[in-house]
């Protein structure tokens, strides 16, 4: 199989039917298109959970692993409460390095209001890069709709592949500086404070929005393919108003890299009945955001 996340098709054909056991309390579960499970408390309130696995070879990856569980979490409509850290780490790891990731997961968790409850960490000979995985809990009060209707602005918050631009720099930093200036690259590097979408998350709960989405593996593509499919709705959208940086465009022409299936990680994808009035009431918070098409009843997904 390809290295990274699995693919639609094999998800369903040798994950989903493989799931047998049921419980009344598990209100939402493993589906094409959900990053989260929900469980039904008896007081009526909603856990939410989320788990993402990650290579942990250079520093920005961490980054995205921590905010990519965040996002999953926001962008289903509560707030980030419990972490739970795993750790395989390679033999020659040092202490400090070790120390260094630790420290590094709480000061991030601290930002998003998170607390890390459980930490699991093993040494193994088997793998050259620490493999992190991040599991996070939240609650809310209410289920929310999770689904987009026909009709519905897909409604998207600042750049496509931010994630993805930065992790372009640092594979390619020495190529890239030889055609760019310092200055461009720095900003380029910059977007890594870009990654969160928990305010945006927000703005879209209050502005009705049936589903959300966080961009991330896959780009701003695989987003819009995942709420189609979990709603079971077409999608029209017009691909010139995707909103990207100029650091983005430039850096995947001078590569030859299509930036709408990067890894878009602080990108959020909604669909909501009045999407003008939701692009208002972000950029009133000096969020960036764009209608970029409708949503359509049947099954064509055209761009």
């Amino acid at each position: 199989m390809n290295t990274g996340k699995i693919g639609e098709n094999i998800l369903k054909r040798s994950v989903m039917t493989q799931l047998h056991s049921k419980r009344r309390e598990i209100v939402r579960g493993v589906a094409a298109g959900e990053d989260c499970a929900e469980i039904l408390s008896g007081d009526g309130i909603i856990t939410v959970s989320s788990i993402n696995v990650c290579i942990i070879d250079e520093d920005t990856k961490e980054q995205i692993v921590l905010k990519r569980t965040f996002n999953d979490i926001a962008v289903s409509g509560a707030e980030p409460s419990a972490v739970l850290l795993s750790l395989i780490i390679p033999q020659e790891m040092q202490e400090a390095g070790l120390r260094r990731m630790i420290a590094y997961a709480d000061d991030m968790c601290m930002e998003s209001g998170a607390q890390i409850a459980d930490c699991d960490i093993s040494v193994s000979g088997a793998v050259e890069s620490p493999v992190m995985t991040v599991s996070c809990i939240g609650r809310k009060t209410a289920e929310t709709p999770g689904k987009a209707v026909p009709g519905d602005d897909i409604v998207v918050s600042k750049w496509a592949a931010l994630s993805g631009t930065v992790l372009l720099v640092h594979s390619h930093k020495e190529k890239l500086l030889k055609r760019f200036s310092n200055s461009f690259i720095d900003t380029a590097e910059s977007f890594t404070r870009l990654f969160g979408v928990a305010p945006e998350a927000a703005v879209a709960a209050k502005s009705g929005a049936g589903c959300m989405h966080d961009a991330s593996e896959g780009g701003i593509f695989n987003a819009l393919w995942e709420i189609a499919e979990k709603s079971g709705v077409g999608l029209e959208i017009d691909l010139r108003s995707v909103p990207l940086r100029q650091e983005t465009v430039e850096i995947g022409n001078y590569l030859d890299i299509s930036p709408y299936e990067l890894m878009s990680d602080g990108m959020m994808a909604a669909a909501v009945k009045n999407g003008e009035s939701m692009v208002r009431e972000l950029k009133a918070q000096d969020i960036d955001a764009a209608v970029i098409g409708k949503v359509i009843s049947g099954n064509d997904r055209c761009v």
